[in-house]
């Protein structure tokens, strides 16, 4: 198998409290190289060999070294592709991107962390970080309007739904099949059908959003952590602005007003 990647140029030793998963996900971030591929040419150097010595090859360390190291690894996991990895996880898929999006999410390998260039917020995620910065740090800030009423948000997604849910623009129905109601939000639909029709279990909507849930201390929950309700919001003195987050305000005012 040809090497699916430039010859690695960095080979980090691991450090005393990683695990040889932590250790390769650090050595593919600073070979600018996807974890996922990483980890399967090493795969494949293992059929041949053993999995240590794979590891060896390939960031030119000694077999000893890395065999001081916790492995979470399951024995001969190349051979099931199907399935995660992690030893004691019971995962699989048939789709290879799901396995990737599993260590993502579920194990923390093959995460890339954006950073915030003006405070400490990360994200997995670069359009999360994107978000951020033109919502605390107005940096790129796009202003989108709404050209039938005074609506303006920093979010396309957010105008879009504006856009359907008041002035009914690219909605999609969900009908009743029982009657002649319909809904523009599949859970509104199951509320309907449990409330009208007894079909189904009730769902606890958010009012500013489309999350559902089965438990209204769960809802309550939602409304408190994300829409800030019952929350001290600080407020800019000079400004309107405001967050819930003081550090985000000092930060604002420093750059914004140049105070403090």
């Amino acid at each position: 198998m040809k090497l699916p990647f430039n010859p690695l140029i960095f080979h980090p030793p691991p450090s005393e409290d990683e695990t040889i998963g932590k250790w390769l996900d650090r050595l593919a971030e600073i070979n600018h190289v996807q974890f996922s591929v990483l980890l399967e040419y090493i795969g494949h150097i293992a059929k041949t060999q053993d999995f240590f010595s794979a590891l060896g090859v390939l960031a030119r360390i000694s077999k000893s070294d890395i065999l001081k190291l916790e492995n979470e690894f399951k024995d001969r996991f190349w051979e099931r592709s199907k399935s995660c990895p992690i030893k004691e996880c019971n995962y699989s898929s048939k789709l290879p991107s799901n396995i990737i999006k599993h260590l993502w999410g579920f194990h923390g390998l093959g995460v890339t962390v954006y950073k915030c260039s003006y405070c400490d917020f990360t994200t997995k995620t670069n359009r999360a970080l994107n978000q951020h910065l033109a919502d605390v740090h107005d940096v790129n800030v796009i202003i989108y309007k709404c050209e039938i009423c005074n609506f303006e948000t920093k979010s396309k997604k957010t105008l879009k739904r504006h856009k359907s849910y008041k002035h009914n623009i690219d909605v999609k129905w969900y009908p009743c099949p029982h009657c002649g109601h319909k809904s523009k939000r599949k859970a509104d639909l199951n509320k309907h059908l449990a409330d009208v029709h007894n079909i189904g279990s009730r769902s606890f909507i958010c009012k500013y959003c489309r999350f559902t849930t089965k438990q209204n201390g769960n809802l309550k929950r939602h409304i408190k952590d994300i829409h800030n309700e019952d929350i001290i919001l600080y407020k800019c003195d000079i400004c309107g602005f405001s967050t819930k987050n003081k550090y985000y305000m000092n930060v604002h005012k420093t750059r914004k007003h140049s105070t403090l």
